[in-house]
């Protein structure tokens, strides 16, 4: 991936979220959905 390339996932994530009056929250549990490795205990 190149240094200067936003994550599809975070841009995806950030665009779902932008009319949210809970950006911060949306945009954090929309990473944690989809952006990151799912946990090792499932």
């Amino acid at each position: 991936m190149e240094a200067d390339e936003i994550n599809p996932c975070l841009a995806k994530c950030a665009a779902d979220c932008k009319d949210n009056p809970k950006y911060q929250d949306c945009f954090l549990d929309c990473v944690d959905d989809y952006c990151l490795p799912p946990p090792s205990s499932k």
